[in-house]
């Protein structure tokens, strides 16, 4: 797959290894069975490109420590605003 216009603006692909980076996401996101774990991994790898990469990890990190006592499964619930904040098609 290759890298679209919209992907060249928003990420920081300075080196061959951020371009590298960035195929191999495109390529591990056709896998059919992702679980949301793998699939959350995969779009925060991608925020890993972006100039501003501080920010999306701050926001994850505080929404995790906001919700560290809940239930896995319900701490992941409430974590989805973080997910849907950052990850495209919504940014």
């Amino acid at each position: 797959m290759s890298i679209s216009s919209d992907e060249k603006r928003r990420y920081q692909l300075i080196k061959k290894e951020d371009i590298k980076i960035l195929e191999l996401v495109h390529e591990l996101e056709q896998i059919e069975n992702l679980d949301e774990n793998e699939k959350f991994l995969l779009q925060f790898l991608r925020t890993q490109l972006e100039d501003d990469w501080r920010t999306p990890c701050l926001d994850i990190l505080n929404a995790f420590k906001k919700h560290a006592d809940l239930e896995p499964g319900e701490r992941w619930k409430q974590m989805k605003h973080v997910y849907n904040k950052w990850w495209m098609p919504n940014k």
